[in-house]
């Protein structure tokens, strides 16, 4: 309950980025109602600034998080340019 006051917190809000695959999606937990309310709330927490929801398509295959969980890479926060002509195509 804490994280999720935090979450909510309108100075400094905690952030969240969550990676969740389709698959997940179309798993019945609960009845029709118990469902359309999670997907409800992805929805609300998605379009908040603090909160990352990102969805891996099925398409994609087997994936580094399929056998368990992952960390995603940490990039730092920059804005990167066009590449130099001379490393166009590398």
């Amino acid at each position: 309950m804490e994280r999720q006051r935090r979450l909510f917190a309108e100075e400094n809000p905690l952030a969240l980025h969550a990676i969740i695959e389709e698959s997940a999606l179309h798993r019945p937990v609960g009845d029709a109602d118990v469902m359309k309310g999670q997907l409800e709330h992805l929805l609300e927490l998605g379009a908040r600034p603090n909160v990352d929801v990102q969805v891996i398509r099925t398409e994609v295959g087997v994936h580094s998080a399929t056998t368990g969980s992952f960390v995603p890479p940490r990039l730092p926060d920059r804005a990167y340019g066009p590449s130099p002509p001379a490393l166009n195509g590398l």
